[in-house]
């Protein structure tokens, strides 16, 4: 009599808090949104163990991540967000995308409707994949 052992099967790849971060910064996605999604997948898959623990608490203490920089101002009776630092601003970003050198270009973007006006600023590297092609992309 033979007595073969079989190897167990491996163990599905786990879905980190990066991972999910990086899905909803690229998707435009509000905190509510991702973990929704999360929920969705966890659904999905039947796989308990899909997402890596604790989600909501890093992405509320993700959320925080620049908490310092920011103070809320009034301005004529209306309430609004003001960065106090913006150079601490651009070299903590920077940082966090693992960037040592300087932004080579910075979009500012302003959008207003409802009562509101959302003013947002990019920044881009020499390393970032649109400076590797050899043309920028075109403006629509």
């Amino acid at each position: 009599m033979s007595v073969s052992l079989s190897s167990p099967p491996p163990k599905p790849p786990q879905i980190t808090h990066q991972d999910i971060k990086h899905i909803q910064t690229h998707a435009g996605m509000s905190q509510n949104q991702a973990i929704k999604m999360t929920e969705d997948l966890l659904m999905i898959s039947k796989n308990r163990k899909l997402i890596q623990p604790n989600l909501k608490s890093f992405l509320s203490d993700n959320n925080l991540l620049f908490d310092d920089l920011f103070d809320i101002v009034e301005i004529s009776c209306m309430k609004g967000i003001s960065c106090n630092n913006i150079e601490a601003l651009i070299k903590h970003v920077s940082s966090r995308r693992g960037h040592d050198d300087q932004p080579v270009m910075f979009k500012l973007g302003l959008d207003s409707g409802r009562g509101s006006l959302k003013a947002s600023m990019s920044l881009l590297f020499a390393s970032d994949e649109m400076f590797q092609s050899e043309s920028l992309p075109k403006k629509t």
